[in-house]
Parts: structure tokens; sequence; C-alpha cells
């Protein structure tokens, strides 16, 4: 019975215990809790705090706390807050291992509201600007806290949501969704080495977020591994924090991340990813289109970014383009980050113990893009500037595909690339090859096939009156670039064709220089040493117009603008390099001249029908080889060849021309500027013949004038005078022809030495010489060395002078030979030696008319006295010292009077006598000889020449 008794007040106490426990356990404690709780979080957060219901379960040490909010700081808006924490505690192992032991953690549907204010602030930085101190980690005696042990399980938190207001950036963020799930965090020493698992996931502003995490977070070496996907991140969201940085904004486009990482202490992270952009276009702050990719897709393998190693295994783009735009000196990919946070980042402190950067390792197993275009839009093109063109310069390079293989900065492994596009969509470009850059090396293999030369119009410069009006041309070429030490060799070859090419010029439209087709065959370069060798070039159908305007200035020189004087500038003489060139062949090409300067104008074309230049060098043994046949308007055969050393310091040429049948006529508008004269008719040939060794000039210059006849004068500033009617008389032969030979030679290192300027002395001289020496001249055609202008006679008579007669012969020749000639004959006395010569003519047909006669001086003597005194009617008087016989000749010869009109026609019978010698024979017809009449008995004085003479001139 007792038993009974102590048996059921031990039920009785058990059950009142329990009850008591349970009453405790399941109404005050939560009870207490919802009245203290709140309170003691508001008084800690200093925030407005709810909790809806707060249970436990004392039986298995549960807790669950439902509806909690924390509001705002002004009690507005919610802070924080969940819809269900649940909490189940294993109180045995707590109690045992003096530590926190969870079985189970569950937080549904929390909730975070953040804001950040105008002013960086955050709606909860009172929070976390707590002072530091009020947290202890060591003891009162300064020694280390035991390790507290806890054990966490079956951690859950689902369907959070986090809202986030930028306010500086007004932009407002949320993600939802969220969920984290972490089976076990432990302190324990036995599970460190453990690795502690999380699963995160949520939606972020539409991106799914998906995070596998793996860490040991009680290790020294914080050992971590962590999956990351994010897929559908909008870039157009985070718009306004781009534009705080650069002058770009994200119009749409998404980004999706996979990346693995794993860290291991402080200098050990390995990370592979996977990025991919998909659908991105921006635009500039002005609202223009920027850039822009279908896909684009980064694949790494390993990366490690501490030690300053990256290896990508694969970067793939698809129809990515990009817009340049180059506008008031300013292009705007080079302008794009933010002035005010580049001088930010410049000015940040770089830490004084900042070890030196590791060597960039970098490895890119390929790239590949397809269907890109980048576009340049150029308004600063000087024609565009200013303002021959309304829009702006633009360049395209679409159709773009792009590879390159087994890329690194260091290893010595060659790159394979491919390079193909459309540059301005006509334009085929194309590229391979091999390339590294430790050592630098590319071998490329290209192609550009019919690039249009409108394209660059736009960048003529201003002062150039030039316009490209068609024309294209193909490039194919191989090229090997290498460095060698400090030096760089390149060798390049090459086939170059250009086709169709026409220039005009701007202001007017017309034609300046055309050119059919121009082709480079086997071109071969070298930079070091440097060397050029072709093999053949091609030129043909080429057009250049020449132009002197009314101001007399040459379009060669007007559409390259005005240049001013420049002081020459002193450069030092370098060799030439190796030039060789197989073969030079010219067809079907010209240059047209025309000149507005003079009135009427002038034109005139020359036009090559083919020239061949053969084994032309720089070498010095080298003898290049040249033939030319060509025209001048059309009907004036040119023909050239011979052989040249250009490049030998003392320059060698053999060179022979000839131009045959130029008609002079077309010269008039400059016969009549400098001469005065126009042209009628007539034919040039020329026979030219030039050599020069040791830079030394020997030169033949044959001229061959035909049927030239001077027409009307015309009046003329520049005209020089010169006889030029004498001269083309004295000049052309009976055949109507004029021959020259005028032979040049000269030493090339006389700086006085002008090639043109001697010949034009010769030709200058000639005509003087024909207006002040014409007979000299004259005499040079027959052959003749004597002075054909003047015959002399004896004295007192007709008796010409031993020689007369050849010269007589010479000048007949010379009327022959030039029947334009007429000639001129002026007769000429010795007053006193013919008038004494006379006087003693007469005195000896005296005597011999006397019929007495005298066998000694005593008979002469008496018969001068008989004969002295019928003169004079006297007796003569006799000086003592005088020879009796000389006196009385003396006298008597002084008796006989020869007055001027004597001597005057003693004069006109000499020149009467020369005309009829020379018209003896008939061959020259008396129309053409004519006699002056003596004005001046005596001539004047010539040094050698008789005063007792004729003197021929010609007209």
């Amino acid at each position: 019975m007792v038993k009974e008794f102590f048996k059921n007040k031990i039920v009785i106490c058990f059950a009142v215990i329990m009850f008591l426990y349970s009453f405790t356990g399941f109404l005050v404690i939560p009870f207490s809790a919802g009245l203290i709780l709140p309170g003691k979080l508001e008084k800690m957060l200093e925030r407005k705090v709810v909790i809806e219901k707060i249970r436990f379960n004392p039986f298995v040490f549960s807790a669950s706390i439902e509806n909690m909010k924390v509001f705002s700081k002004s009690g507005k808006d919610i802070f924080a807050g969940f819809e269900n924490l649940y909490l189940n505690v294993d109180a045995s192992a707590s109690l045992f291992n003096l530590g926190a032991f969870v079985d189970e953690i569950t937080i549904k549907s929390p909730v975070f509201n953040i804001e950040r204010k105008k002013d960086g602030r955050f709606n909860f930085s009172d929070l976390t600007e707590k002072k530091s101190g009020d947290e202890k980690t060591e003891t009162k005696d300064g020694s280390e806290k035991k390790k507290f042990k806890f054990s966490l399980k079956d951690i859950l938190i689902e369907n959070g949501k986090l809202t986030f207001k930028d306010l500086p950036h007004s932009t407002n963020h949320i993600s939802r969704d969220l969920k984290l799930q972490i089976p076990l965090v432990s302190g324990l020493e036995e599970t460190s080495n453990s690795f502690m698992n999380a699963l995160l996931s949520f939606i972020l502003n539409d991106a799914k977020v998906e995070a596998d995490i793996k860490l040991k977070p009680f290790i020294e070496t914080l050992e971590s591994e962590l999956d990351l996907k994010i897929g559908g991140f909008k870039i157009k969201k985070y718009k306004n924090y781009i534009a705080e940085y650069v002058d770009i904004v994200p119009e749409k486009g998404n980004i999706s991340l996979y990346l693995k990482a794993f860290f291991e202490k402080k200098s050990k992270l390995k990370m592979s990813a996977e990025v991919s952009f998909n659908d991105i276009f921006l635009k500039d702050s002005e609202n223009k289109s920027l850039a822009g990719v279908k896909k684009l897709v980064v694949k790494s393998d390993n990366i490690f970014p501490l030690q300053n190693k990256y290896k990508i295994k694969k970067i793939s783009g698809d129809s990515f383009f990009l817009n340049i735009i180059r506008e008031k000196n300013k292009i705007n990919i080079l302008n794009l980050y933010k002035k005010n946070n580049s001088e930010s980042l410049a000015k940040q402190d770089i830490p004084k113990d900042k070890k030196k950067s590791l060597p960039l390792e970098f490895i890119l197993g390929e790239l590949d893009f397809t269907n890109s275009e980048i576009n340049f839009t150029d308004h600063d093109a000087p024609l565009v500037k200013a303002g021959y063109f309304e829009k702006a310069a633009e360049t395209s390079l679409s159709g773009m595909n792009i590879n390159i293989k087994s890329f690194s900065l260091d290893s010595e492994e060659k790159s394979n690339f491919s390079f193909k596009a459309f540059l301005n969509k006509d334009t085929r470009l194309g590229f391979k090859g091999k390339f590294s850059l430790s050592p630098v090396f590319a071998g490329i293999n290209g192609n550009i096939d019919d690039f249009d030369f409108k394209y660059i119009n736009s960048y003529i410069p201003e002062k150039v009156n030039l316009l490209m009006n068609k024309g294209s041309f193909d490039l194919g070429f191989d090229t090997e670039i290498k460095k060698e030490k400090d030096d760089f060799l390149i060798n390049l070859e090459a086939n170059f064709l250009l086709k169709d090419f026409n220039i005009v010029e701007r202001d007017k439209k017309e034609d300046f220089f055309s050119m059919q087709k121009l082709e480079f065959s086997g071109l071969n370069f070298n930079l070091k040493p440097m060397t050029l060798d072709i093999k053949k070039i091609f030129v043909s159908g080429v057009d250049q117009k020449i132009v002197i305007n009314n101001k007399g200035i040459l379009n060669l020189v007007s559409v390259f603008g005005e240049i001013g004087e420049k002081t020459p500038e002193k450069k030092e003489k370098n060799e030439i390099f190796p030039v060789n060139i197989s073969e030079i062949k010219i067809i079907d090409s010209g240059a047209g001249f025309t000149d507005f300067s003079i009135t009427p104008h002038f034109n005139s074309n020359i036009f090559i029908n083919s020239m061949d230049i053969l084994n032309f060098s720089t070498s010095k043994e080298s003898l290049a080889d040249f033939a030319l046949d060509g025209s001048i308007n059309k009907n004036s055969s040119l023909k050239a060849k011979g052989q040249v050393k250009p490049f030998l310091k003392d320059i060698f040429a053999d060179i022979k021309l000839k131009l045959e049948d130029l008609n002079l006529g077309q010269l008039t508008p400059y016969s009549g500027k400098f001469i005065g004269r126009a042209i009628k008719q007539g034919q040039l040939n020329l026979d030219l013949d030039y050599k020069i060794k040791n830079k030394k000039l020997k030169s033949k210059n044959i001229l061959l004038v035909d049927q030239l006849e001077l027409g009307r004068k015309i009046k003329s500033k520049s005209a020089v005078n010169l006889p030029l009617g004498l001269a083309v008389s004295l000049l052309k032969d009976r055949k109507g022809q004029i021959k020259l030979d005028l032979p040049v030679s000269g030493n090339l290192n006389d700086p006085k030495f002008k090639l043109g300027k001697v010949i034009f002395q010769v030709f200058k001289n000639i005509i003087i010489k024909a207006a002040s020496s014409p007979f000299s001249l004259l005499a040079s055609i027959v052959g003749s060395k004597e002075d054909l202008k003047y015959i002399e006679f004896k004295y007192g008579g007709l008796e010409l002078k031993d020689g007369s007669l050849k010269k007589i012969k010479d000048i007949r020749k010379v009327l022959f030979e030039r029947p334009a000639l007429k000639l001129y004959i002026t007769g000429f006395s010795d007053i006193e030696k013919d008038r004494a010569e006379i006087q003693s003519e007469k005195y000896e047909k005296l005597l011999a008319s006397s019929k007495e006669s005298y066998k000694n001086s005593v008979h002469k003597e008496a018969l001068l006295g008989k004969i002295y005194f019928d003169i004079f009617k006297k007796e003569p008087v006799l000086l003592p010292e005088a020879d009796p016989v000389v006196y009385l000749e003396k006298e008597i010869k002084s008796s006989f009077i020869v007055t001027d009109e004597d001597l005057r026609l003693l004069c006109g019978r000499r020149g009467e006598k020369i005309k009829n010698m020379i018209l003896e024979d008939k061959t020259i017809k008396s129309s053409r000889v004519f006699l002056n009449d003596t004005e001046k008995i005596s001539g004047s004085l010539k040094k050698g020449i008789s005063s007792s003479r004729i003197e021929l001139d010609v007209k």
C-alpha cells in the first residue's frame, strides 16, 4: 500500500514536473521570449522589431520564430524579416561537449530591403559603425580564448528575397528565390579537414545564379572550391553603373558565366571559366551605335591569377561589330573613360612594399571571330573638314573572319593565323600565315583584290588639287619578318597590278593623269641588306596632261598647292641600295602638253608606241639597254636607243636619238613670243649622239630643218632682236634645208656647265654670227678659211691680187647653194695709193708716147727736162743736193690730176668686174647680184685687208 502510495506520489510528482516543464517550455518560455526578445532586439538594432509567434518544444529542444519583422529606422518600411525560423538543438551533445550542436536550422522566406542613399551610406550603416572595442576576443589576462565547439547540421534557407535600392544610380535590384543548403558546419577538430559544402541559388534581376561551394574554413590553408553558374545576366540593368566610368550605354544583351575555382592558402588560386556574351548591343553617350556582338564565348583552361598565368582555351565570336568615329580631333573609342574616374585611379597610392609583379604568362588556344565588322567614320578627313564632301569619310571592314591558333607570349612555337574581310564591301582582303612574339617572327601570305582608290579621296590634303576618279589595284605577297639580335629582317615577294587608274583636277574635274595598267611581276625586297629585285615592270595606257595656265604656272606644280621657298637641307650622301629590274616595258603611253600662257594657245602630244629597258640596275657593273619608238603629234617619228649606267659614280651613257619630220609651223605661238615671227612652214629633224664617260660629255647634235619659211611679224615684248631672216637665208641650202652640226662637250663636274644652256648659246652664236659675220658662216659652208667678204685689187687698177679668183669661185658656190641670198657689191679705194699708182701709170704712158728716147740718166734727165718745160712752160729749178731725175719724175707725176670722181669710177669698175666674174658661168642669175654706188670712196680700215678692194654683203 505504501509502495503504491509512493509510486503514485512519484507519478504525480513526475507528472507535475512534466506539466511544469511542458508548461514552462511550451508556454512560459515562448511567451517570455515574445515579450523580452523584441525589446532586446529593438535596443540593439535601434529599430522596431515585431515577432508574431515564438514556439519552443522542450522535449526535442526545437524552437521556431514566426513572422519576425525588423522595420527601418523610420518605422515605415520593413528592413528585414522572415516567415519562419526553425532551430533543432542536440541538447545532450551540447551539454556533453559544452558547445553548440544543432541538428537543423531552417529559415523560410527571409527578406532584406537594403537601401543605398545618395550620400553613399546604407540604411544599415549605423549598425556597422559601432565601435569594434565592444567585441572582446581575448581574456582579461590576454590569453587566447579556448576554441568553442559547435556543429550545425542541415542548414536551409529557402524562398529568400533581397531588395537593393541604389538611389545614387536610380536603380533597384531584386534577388529572389534565394536558397542556401549547408549540410554541416563544424568547428570540431575531427571534421576540420573535411569540406563544408554549400549550395546557393537565387535569381538576380532575372539572372539565374547557382553556386556549389566547398571550403575548409577552420584550417590554415583555407582550401576552397567554387562552382558558379550565372545565366541570363542582363547588362542593360547596370547601365547607370557603367556610365559612371565610361561613356557606354548598354542597350541589350546578357552574359552567362560558368566559373570553377580552387583556392589554397594565399598564393594558390586556380580557375577555369566559360563566359558567354549574347546579343550585346552598346551605344555611346550620344546615342550612337558603338559596338556589339551576337555571341562571344571565352573558354579558359587553367588560370592562376596570383601567379599571373593565364591559359585561354578558346575565344570565339560571331557577328561582332565596332563603330569608330573621329570628330573634332577625337576618336570615340579612345575617349570612353570618364576623366574624373581616370584621374582618381591615377592618384591612388601604390603601396611602398608592393612586390614586383610576376611576369605575365599568356596562352591562347584559339581565337575565332566570324562575320564581324569594323566601321570607321571620319569627320576630320582633310577634304571633309574643308567642306569638299558633305558626308564624312567612311571605311568599313565587313565579313571579317579572324582565326588564331596556339598563341603564346613566350613560347617559340609559331601561331597560325588567318584573316579574311571585305574592305569597303568591294575590296577582298585575305591574309594567312604564322607568327610569334618571342622571338619576333611573322610569315604572311596575303592578297588584296580590287582596292578602289576613290576611298582615299577624303584624305588627300586640301592643298593638293587632285581627286582619284577611278582605279583599283591587286596585290599578292609573301613576306617574312623576323628579329635577329637588334635588327629586323624583312623579305617580301610580291606581284602588283594597277588597273584603269585616273586622276582628275579637283576644281575643274578635268583629266590630269591616266594609266590603263601598271604591273610589277616577281618583286623581291630585303631590308637587311637592303635589296630590291623586280623581274618585270609593265606599263600601258599612260596619259599625262601637262598644262601651263595663263599665269605661266605648270599644273604639275600648281596641283600640289603653293610651295614656299625652303632653305635646302644638307643631306649626307648615302649609297643607293641595290636595285635590279630585269625588264621595263612601256607601251601605248604618252603625254599631252597645253600652254595657255601664250597666244594663241599651244598644244602638243608625245606618244610612246613602245619602250624597252633591259637590265636596269644600280650595280656599277650592270649596263642597261633601252630602246624607244614613239612619235610627236602622231606624224613626227621619235626613236632612241642606247646604254646607260645611271647609278655609277662616274655616270656612263651612250645614247642615240632621232626625230624626224617635226612640223615647225605648230611652234608659231613660241616663235611669235620669243623671236617675233611666225613660222609659215618647215620640218625639224634631229640626230643626236651623246656619250658620257668619267663625267665628261661628248655630243653630236645634228639638226636638219627642211623648207623653213618665216611668216608674218608678231609684236612681242619677249622677242629677242636677232636677224633671223638673214640667218635662215644664210643657212638654208638650195634644197631648202638647213643643216647644223653642233658638237658639244664639257665636264659634268663643272657647276657652270649646263647642257641646255650650252646648246642654246651655240644656237644663239650662230644667229649672231650670221648678223655680224655672215661671210665667215658662208665660208664654213664651202669649206673655205678665207674671209669672203673682201676681194682685194692691186693699186690703181682692176688687177686682182693673188687668191682673189678662188674667193670668187667660193662666192659663186655659196650663191649657188644658198639661192635665197642676194649679193651686194661695193667698191672701195685706197685714195693715196690708188691715186699715186694712176699718176705713175700716166707718167709711164707719157714716156712711152715720147718720140725721143734715152740711153742713160743724162739723156733721161734731158728728156724729162723737156717734158717738164712742155708741161709747166718754164725751166725746172734744180736744188743742188737733189737727184735731177727723181725730182723731175715727181714733179711731172704730180702734174697729172686724179680726182675723187676718178677714184669713184675706179671703184665702180672694180665692182662691175667682180659681178661679171661671178655671173660669167651663168649658174647665178644676174637678178641676185647688185652693185652699190660708192658713196664713200675709202672703206674702213681692216687689219690685213687692203683698202683697194670690193666689199660684199648678203641679204
